[in-house]
C-alpha cells in the first residue's frame, strides 16, 4: 500500500542535532533556566513534524542566540514492516 502525500507528513519528522563539547547530541528541550537539554540517541530526541515551522523556528532561534551550531535531520517511518531476519 503506497502512502498518500498527506500521510507522508505524519510519517516523517525532523530532529535537530546540536554540536556540544562532548560531540553531537540530539536536541531534547530547554531546561528551567533555559539550558539546552540533549539526548545521546534518537530515542530521546524531540521530533518535530515537517509542517511545524513555527515550533522549529522557536527552537532554532534560541539555539542561535546561544551561539550553538546545529543541523536538521529527516527521520522517517517506512510503511513496509521489517523481517525478523533483519534483527538477527
Amino acid at each position: 500500500m503506497a502512502l498518500q502525500n498527506s500521510s507522508l507528513h505524519a510519517t516523517s519528522a525532523i530532529a535537530i542535532l546540536v554540536d556540544t563539547p562532548s560531540g553531537q547530541r540530539f536536541f531534547h528541550s530547554f531546561g528551567k533556566a533555559g539550558s539546552i537539554q540533549t539526548a545521546w540517541s534518537l530515542a530521546g530526541a524531540k521530533l518535530f513534524l515537517v509542517t511545524a515551522h513555527d515550533d522549529i523556528s522557536k527552537v532554532t532561534e534560541r539555539l542561535t542566540n546561544k551561539k550553538k551550531k546545529f543541523t536538521f535531520h529527516n527521520v522517517s517511518f517506512s510503511s513496509s514492516p521489517l523481517s525478523l531476519e533483519v534483527l538477527k
